[in-house]
This record gives structure tokens, sequence and C-alpha cells, in this order.
């Protein structure tokens, strides 16, 4: 069996039609979310295939992407976490 992979640079394409059943899954540089910047998002519709979305983690600026993710996670507010780093919340004294 061969994958279908597809490297997208920055965001995903405008004309990419990927369905209404996806995986989705995130690649940090280590395993702090608050220090650690998003790398990668790797998708796909279970069709022996993988989008991979690599970042240019200067501005996150992937519009596209976010669509997919607003509509699948249907939570704008946890999308902006994922692309942006949680706030910085400081401790509860």
């Amino acid at each position: 069996m061969s994958i279908d992979i597809k490297l997208h640079k920055n965001d995903l394409p405008d004309d990419l039609s990927l369905g209404n059943v996806l995986a989705i899954d995130g690649e940090f540089m280590g395993l702090n979310v608050r220090r650690d910047p998003l790398c990668l998002i790797q998708i796909s519709t279970g069709n022996s295939d993988a989008h991979i979305v690599q970042f240019d983690r200067s501005n996150y600026n992937a519009p596209n992407l976010v669509k997919i993710l607003v509509f699948v996670l249907d939570r704008p507010d946890l999308v902006t976490v994922i692309l942006n780093g949680p706030p910085n919340l400081s401790p509860l004294e």
C-alpha cells in the first residue's frame, strides 16, 4: 500500500477538498505547549493520504487551515490557542 503524501508550506491550497471525515495531528518542537512552537499539522481523510502543513513559525498565517480547524473543532478559541500558543497566564495567588 502506498500513501500519497503532500507537503504544503504555511497553509493548505485554496482548491483542496478533503471531505467531512478527517484525522488531524499536530507536532510541536517539544512537550511544553507554552514554550515549544507548533511545527506542522498532519491531516488525512483515511484514504491513504497525508497532507502535511509546515509552518513559517514567525506568523502562522494559514487561513485555509484555520477554516478547516474551526469547522472540525467548532471552537475558534481553541484554534487560536493551537496556532498562537496559550495566553500568558499568571499563576493564581
